[in-house]
């Protein structure tokens, strides 16, 4: 009776393991992990979500493609769908616009900003783990920080979006798309046929559409449902 009840047991884990690799070979279903902070807050560092084919991607949704570069090779990655075949892409002073619409009205992000050096031991005071906080100094009294923007509401001291300037150039986006732009101050842009425009989400800490051109729609793999 024990022997017939273990082999039950290991008959179901194989059906379960079975129909795992298919719907993961499939596209049907696929388990990612999100290694780095380039979507953070949104996709944290460290966790995983759940991707399926079955769904038209549109904008907004988080979308894995395949990418290839000379480091890393082929391999996906996960980014925010920003703009679409005919949709008209423009940062402006930070803020991005999808087709005359501010896109990033809505969102958590997470951006750089700057405060005074001093700030930083009010900062120290309060609930923030600055161990998972990239700081830069700016200059001797000015420090810049990687911020969620909800909580820069909390902050009683002085504090401002890090925006480059408008006259910065940006020598890889020249590059690319030939033309003066930086990661604040970008377009506008049109996209073209068969192309997508990413982002993502911790935009100062991110390599996306800004750096290396626009993605190939076919790359698309898969549309995030469920991160945790």
């Amino acid at each position: 009776m024990k022997k017939k009840y273990l082999n039950y047991i290991l008959y179901v884990f194989t059906f379960f393991i079975v129909v795992y690799y298919a719907l993961n070979l499939s596209g049907i279903l696929v388990l990612y992990n999100n290694p780095t902070i380039s979507n953070s807050p949104n996709l944290p560092e460290g966790s995983r979500s759940i991707g399926t084919n079955t769904i038209t991607p549109k904008n907004g949704d988080f979308v894995c493609y395949n990418f290839n570069d000379e480091y890393s090779g082929k391999h996906i990655r996960v980014h925010r769908l920003v703009g679409l075949e005919g949709d008209t892409i423009q940062i402006k002073k930070g803020v991005v616009f999808l087709n005359g619409k501010n896109f990033d009205k809505d969102l958590n992000l997470t951006h750089f900003y700057k405060t005074a050096k001093e700030n930083l031991i009010q900062l120290k005071k309060s609930e923030v783990d600055l161990s998972s906080i990239i700081i830069e100094q700016i200059d001797n009294d000015t420090i810049k920080l990687l911020l969620e923007d909800s909580f820069i509401k909390e902050l009683s001291f002085e504090i401002h979006r890090f925006i480059s300037d408008e006259d910065f150039i940006n020598q890889e986006m020249k590059a690319i798309y030939n033309k003066p732009w930086n990661e604040d101050n970008f377009g506008p842009i049109i996209i073209p046929k068969n192309k997508i425009f990413v982002l993502g989400d911790n935009r100062d800490y991110t390599v996306d559409s800004r750096t290396i051109g626009l993605i190939n729609a076919d790359e698309i793999v898969s549309v995030l449902i469920k991160t945790f």
